[in-house]
């Protein structure tokens, strides 16, 4: 994308612009929703405009990042404002993600390129300054990466193998809280064996999480052993204090 400077007071409005907001902006906007636990932006009665306002949120720097590119500028806080004020639309757009997103998009465009201005020149940049962007760079793809995760591991749902449904951080809980370390070691052969049978971790991923969903299943019957373990040994306890 390349915009070049011309003689006008402000730049104009560009399809190339417009095209990289709508990119960065709907992807970021979904992204920032599904970063949070999908209670929030499903079950409860501020959804929607939880929902809404974090599209906004991403469109937001979505648009700003496209438009500070080049040779002109445009300021955060109007952008995010303009995307902020579609926010009581989500009462009729209330499940329809791709739409409200795109609006919010749409609407920061309008309102980044209304206040953008041609950006001062600046001299060829020394090694500082080329460190500086490199890290704002690192600093921006981790924080990129860090949603994605995000995103993964609140809203991911593991089918065990007897059917059960269970969401990916009530798994890692369960595995956490039991210890099947012994059971979790014995699946790594299998799955290096799937891994050089088909050459990708890919194939191998559902079995893998079936099958890590199953040990950390909290219905199983070494939950409720460990369980009533624990009880026996506090009521023991109990009983050796009473004694002394």
């Amino acid at each position: 994308m390349k915009v070049m400077r011309t003689h006008k007071p402000r730049p104009s409005w560009s399809v190339i612009v417009l095209g990289s907001q709508l990119m960065i902006g709907h992807q970021l906007g979904k992204l920032l929703i599904c970063a949070i636990p999908e209670y929030y932006t499903v079950e409860t009665w501020y959804a929607a405009y939880l929902s809404h306002l974090l599209a906004a949120l991403g469109a937001a720097i979505g648009v700003h990042t496209a438009a500070n590119i080049g040779p002109q500028k445009a300021p955060f806080l109007p952008t995010f404002l303009a995307a902020a004020a579609t926010v009581p639309t989500s009462y009729f757009l209330y499940h329809q993600r791709n739409i409200f997103t795109l609006l919010c998009v749409v609407v920061a465009s309008l309102a980044s390129s209304y206040f953008s201005v041609w950006a001062p020149e600046k001299p060829p940049s020394n090694l500082i300054g080329r460190l500086k962007a490199g890290a704002c760079v690192g600093l921006a793809l981790t924080a990129y990466s860090g949603l994605h995760g995000s995103s993964m591991y609140f809203n991911t749902r593991v089918q065990s193998l007897n059917g059960t449904t269970i969401p990916l951080p009530e798994m890692v809980a369960n595995f956490l809280r039991l210890q099947p370390y012994d059971e979790a070691r014995e699946l790594m052969p299998g799955i290096i064996q799937c891994v050089r049978m088909y050459g990708s971790l890919d194939v191998c991923q559902h079995q893998f999480l079936s099958q890590l969903a199953e040990i950390s299943d909290p219905n199983r019957d070494s939950w409720a052993f460990t369980a009533v373990t624990r009880q026996l040994r506090g009521r023991m306890r109990g009983i050796d204090a009473i004694s002394k």
